[in-house]
């Protein structure tokens, strides 16, 4: 199997089939020196290869005829349990809410803004009042059911590969602009 991993290209069919799954899967091959004589046959491969460090090939372990490949995962441990504030809506006191937003003078207050600026103080007042008259809670993050690593970032990139397999497997043009 001869592919020129600098380039990420195979010279022959088959090498030009894996290299192709390799790009369908988002997967990087990150190993760039030879690994047995002058070939590369050890493999590092990533969908991100930031988490990838200190990438070195050294000499065989052993009786081996295959260098080792050493590197660092670089992993930011994220807490599988966090604790968010949520508001409890059955307990907002909105008759009290209703009054203070009575009090404000919208006209005034909006007069001479521009429509985002508007905006933002709307938001802003809203905000201040649905803080003081709905309480809330502390919830501990279950979400991700004991798997932290199943984070926003990987759920986002498991739903692009998922809409591009649709896109690939169909080859209708809306699914690849759904892409």
């Amino acid at each position: 199997m001869q592919v020129d991993w600098e380039n990420q290209v195979g010279t022959g069919p088959q090498e030009r089939e894996f290299v192709e799954c390799l790009r369908d899967g988002f997967l990087e091959q990150l190993v760039l020196e030879p690994t047995r004589e002058k070939a590369i046959l050890d493999l590092v491969l990533c969908n991100e290869p930031d988490l990838i460090k200190d990438l070195e090939v050294n000499e065989p372990l052993g009786g081996s005829d295959h260098n080792m490949v050493r590197f660092n995962l670089q992993l930011e441990r994220e807490k599988s349990r966090s604790e968010v504030s949520v508001l409890q809506l059955n307990k907002g006191d909105y008759g009290a809410m209703r009054e203070e937003l009575a009090k404000v003078d919208w006209k005034d207050t909006l007069a001479g803004m521009t429509v985002e600026q508007q905006w933002q103080v709307f938001l802003g007042i809203i905000q201040k009042v649905q803080d003081q008259f709905i309480p809330k809670r502390k919830k501990d993050s279950k979400g991700r059911k004991g798997r932290p690593w199943l984070t926003r970032d990987v759920r986002d990139s498991i739903k692009i590969k998922e809409k591009y397999n649709i896109a690939k497997m169909s080859g209708l043009p809306e699914d690849w602009e759904a892409f």
